[in-house]
């Protein structure tokens, strides 16, 4: 039964590891494909962080002559966003400007995703959005807040492999030594009662030190003889 069960944890933990990793990898290639899009229309001054859920846009606005131009970079990074991320729930937009807060702009993935459809009109998709102030961190601790969850996940995939390595290692070594116990153990072959006296002898009941047959102890062990 322990064996099954340290089979089964095994089982679980390598799955678990693997799974975690292989979605580190996808959500990496995603943030990777949004920041090179981000690239050729000019904002290349970018991080991008990607979960199952959010995708998070850090960037430095460039030089603008009014609102408008702000209003379509969003729209460019939300439409980019929802057309690499479309089953995430949210969109964040944070911007900066010579790494100081300047705001942070929310939308729902699923309406970013109708406005790149054409489903929704652009002011339709504009009173969907949440326009927030702007957050007390400056760039780089912002940034570094967001890429502590990369750290993570690679932290967990790889716990989660130290353990499936350290319990192979477990079973194997128990495994062996139970096979080397039972090399190494011999059966234990009866002792052989010690032969009655033949002619004018006997031999001792308990250590087999031959004796004459009158004799009524052992010489050597002292025994009574019968």
């Amino acid at each position: 039964m322990k064996k099954i069960i340290m089979i089964f944890l095994v089982l679980v933990l390598q799955q678990a590891s693997a799974q975690a990793t292989l979605e580190y990898a996808h959500h990496r290639s995603i943030a990777e494909d949004i920041s090179a899009s981000l690239a050729e229309a000019g904002i290349t001054d970018s991080y991008v962080n990607v979960t199952e859920d959010s995708v998070v846009v850090h960037y430095h606005q460039p030089k603008i002559k009014s609102d408008v131009d702000v209003l379509l970079v969003w729209n460019y990074i939300w439409a980019t966003c929802a057309l690499y991320h479309p089953e995430s729930s949210e969109i964040r937009i944070l911007q900066y400007f010579d790494s100081v807060p300047l705001a942070e702009a929310v939308v729902d993935t699923t309406q970013a995703v109708d406005y790149v459809a054409g489903k929704k009109t652009f002011n339709e998709f504009r009173r969907s959005v949440t326009v927030n102030p702007p957050p007390d961190r400056r760039y780089p601790e912002a940034v570094k807040e967001g890429g502590d969850l990369d750290f993570a996940l690679i932290g967990i995939a790889g716990f989660m492999l130290f353990l499936v390595v350290v319990l192979g290692v477990f079973f194997f070594k128990r495994k062996s030594g139970e096979t080397k116990n039972k090399q190494k153990a011999k059966p234990v072959e009866p002792r052989k009662p010690p032969e009655r006296g033949v002619g004018g002898h006997k031999f001792c009941t308990e250590c087999g030190t031959k004796l004459s047959r009158e004799a009524r102890f052992c010489t050597e062990c002292g025994i009574k003889q019968d």
